[in-house]
């Protein structure tokens, strides 16, 4: 049997199929399988998120390896929970629906994020290596004021 949904989560409509059918009819364990784009959608979601994790472990351990010490790595990763909270919010005000695509979204956000924060810790340790100037509020503020790339 197939069926064709419109205008509702495909998820959440084959669990309440699953419920609903499973609970008034009596099914063989081997013909209890719905299958279809709701089972490709959570395999690629688990997919993707394992894929994440992976990446992510790896962007630490570059970092690790990249960065002279550990206090730049944690500023650089401190800048992906505003990256997540700009994407959620993103979502609710698209309709609050998580999909694929926004989780593919998710995963480029933090790739940008985590490009800017590479670059602009690196600017600072050369600020503070090559030019000499001192790492406090004072050098934050004026390259705010100045720009990314000046000083």
């Amino acid at each position: 049997m197939t069926c064709n949904v419109a205008g509702r989560n495909v998820s959440s409509f084959v669990a309440d199929i699953k419920k609903e059918i499973l609970s008034s009819v009596s099914l063989p364990r081997d013909l209890r399988r719905f299958s279809g784009t709701a089972e490709a959608q959570a395999q690629a979601r688990r997919d993707l998120l394992v894929h994440s994790l992976l990446a992510g472990l790896g962007i630490v351990l570059l970092l690790s390896m990249a960065m002279p010490t550990s206090r730049s790595v944690l500023l650089t990763l401190l800048n992906l929970p505003f990256a997540l909270v700009g994407g959620l919010l993103a979502v609710f005000v698209s309709g609050g629906l998580i999909s694929l695509g926004s989780l593919v979204g998710f995963v480029t956000v933090f790739g940008i994020t985590l490009r800017n924060s590479i670059m602009m810790i690196s600017h600072y340790e050369h600020l503070v290596s090559v030019e000499g100037v001192t790492w406090d509020r004072k050098l934050h503020v004026g390259v705010l004021r100045n720009g990314l790339l000046r000083f």
